[in-house]
């Protein structure tokens, strides 16, 4: 039970992660590899494609809002303890900041600015309601573009940013320890 409360919460997350990484895509993933770029951004449109998987199987396995509610402090420890303290140390190992075409003060701009923030927030609590329903939430244009754009058959690979780097960061086997 505690587990699919855990991935009911964390999917629910999903759409309103989606909007606010759109929103701040050049911030993000401007002067970026297409590769990583397009690799993150496919699984974040991944992600938000089936955000409504896990509630619909934890509400029909166990329908108890209180319960998942109990359980999303756990899942927010762990992803931003846990897993975040991984990805951090992991990025700082293997990805010399010379590597780094975005610096970390430019992507913390995308926090500032109180109209965006609270926006995020708002989305957020709103998957902590009893009847929330993500598939209420329309995917932003960016999103439906890349999807028409999959389905064209479009390089997927190196969608975005539109102009590649011009000299690509060296594949991690190039990097040396």
């Amino acid at each position: 039970k505690f587990h699919m409360a855990y991935m009911a919460n964390l999917e629910l997350l999903f759409a309103p992660l989606a909007n606010y990484m759109v929103r701040n895509l050049e911030v993000l993933f401007g002067g970026s590899d297409q590769r990583i770029a397009s690799f993150i951004l496919w699984h974040l449109i991944e992600e938000f494609e089936h955000r409504s998987v896990a509630i619909k199987v934890y509400d029909h396995l166990f329908d108890d809002h209180r319960y998942r509610l109990k359980c999303e402090y756990a899942m927010i420890k762990h992803l931003w303890s846990d897993v975040g303290k991984i990805v951090r140390e992991g990025l700082l190992e293997h990805v010399p900041a010379s590597h780094n075409s975005i610096s970390h003060v430019k992507t913390a701009s995308i926090f500032k600015g109180t109209r965006g923030r609270l926006s995020f927030l708002m989305h957020c609590l709103d998957t902590l309601l009893p009847n929330h329903d993500p598939n209420a939430i329309e995917p932003p244009e960016w999103i439906q573009q890349w999807l028409r754009d999959d389905e064209q058959g479009v390089d997927m690979a190196r969608y975005y940013p539109p102009q590649p780097l011009e000299s690509p960061a060296p594949a991690i086997s190039e990097i040396s320890a």
